[in-house]
């Protein structure tokens, strides 16, 4: 089995060739010192980490200076896992709110209290789609320009819900969910609609394909199996739902666990807690969060503190997945680490 440079981007970049290159991790003994180089080199954004910290848990020999940016905790249960985003998700949602409220660039400024607002386009939208015009409609020749890629004709309250999520991700696109949310309430839930696969277009536009996240993530996370499978999830959502009335549970670790409902192959790499005695031969490691991570909760970040004994934590005063691409000071700090060698202190708060 030949190992190239460009698998170690894959594992790093793109999730298509995760399931590879872990069976190179297991049997290649020189994948260490490409993880190492790939982790000196670079710090990137990206959506999940724990493909990082299983690399330092077999390689632990090899790794030099390390970065976690958005962090997930492999090791916890998938109900925990549901319910943690679900907070986390209704927290970062709720900082919208907040900014929306005195933002210039906000659509919804007049609106009393945000709160019920939402909560009522959603119930509204549950009890008849919101039609969504902006999107494709039968062949190519049918396509409206308002959205660049195929999209469902009409939205409903749960795929608002879910939908919002991508753009509460991303805090410099909240004035753009002001506008998708101000539109659905007129009538037109375009922004806000599902996209859709083109029948004979490539299933993996981009970097990302939703068909290789759900294989992956399938054998990645224990799901329900027998006869309480449905009753267990409903358990799990109605705890959800408690904890966050506004986005409901709904949430990527929620889409996880009901695509892979009777998903025909087994999971080959459940949770498991990281060895703390295998771990504390690894250098530092600095652990990156902002207080306001709607996909990646701080409490994931302090679970896997946890887990690792040389772990720095720092934070960032802040919303959004990942930080290290708001160019503050917490990217300031990370730089000072990679290029230096120079560790923040543990526990630092960083305003930007």
């Amino acid at each position: 089995m030949t190992i190239r440079h460009e698998s170690m981007k894959n594992l790093y970049e793109y999730e298509e060739g995760v399931v590879t290159i872990k069976a190179d991790m297991d049997n290649q003994k020189g994948l260490g010192r490409i993880v190492n180089y790939r982790l000196l080199k670079e710090e990137r954004k990206k959506k999940r980490n724990y493909r990082k910290e299983e690399a330092v848990y077999i390689h632990n020999e090899n790794v030099g200076r390390m970065v976690l940016d958005g962090v997930l905790d492999h090791s916890q249960s998938s109900a925990y896992s549901l319910l943690t985003e679900a907070v986390a998700s209704e927290n970062t949602l709720e900082e919208f709110f907040k900014w929306c409220k005195d933002a210039a660039a906000c659509r919804l400024r007049e609106v009393k209290d945000l709160g019920p607002f939402y909560d009522g386009l959603v119930d509204a939208a549950n009890r008849e789609p919101i039609p969504a015009p902006g999107c494709l409609h039968g062949s190519d020749e049918d396509a409206v320009t308002t959205r660049a890629t195929p999209c469902r004709p009409d939205v409903t309250g749960y795929e608002m819900i879910r939908n919002s999520l991508d753009f509460i991700a991303d805090p410099p696109r909240w004035a753009e969910l002001s506008l998708a949310l101000q539109q659905a309430h007129q009538g037109n839930a375009t922004l806000l609609s599902s996209a859709l696969h083109r029948p004979g277009s490539s299933p993996l536009p981009g970097h990302s394909s939703s068909f290789s996240h759900r294989a992956i993530s399938c054998q990645d996370w224990t799901h329900g199996a027998g006869d309480r499978q449905a009753t267990d999830l409903m358990a799990e959502l109605i705890a959800a739902r408690a904890l966050a009335p506004h986005t409901r549970g709904i949430n990527e670790m929620l889409d996880i666990k009901t695509d892979c409902v009777g998903w025909p192959a087994p999971v080959r790499n459940p949770q498991q807690r990281l060895g703390r005695e295998q771990l504390a031969k690894v250098p530092s490691i600095l652990l990156v969060s902002s207080l306001h991570d709607s996909s990646t909760s701080i409490a994931w970040a302090i679970g896997m503190r946890e887990q690792v004994p040389s772990a720095v934590s720092i934070f960032r005063n802040g919303s959004g997945h990942t930080s290290y691409d708001s160019y503050g000071e917490t990217q300031k700090a990370v730089d000072a680490y990679f290029v230096k060698d120079v560790m923040p202190d543990d526990l630092s708060i960083f305003a930007t």
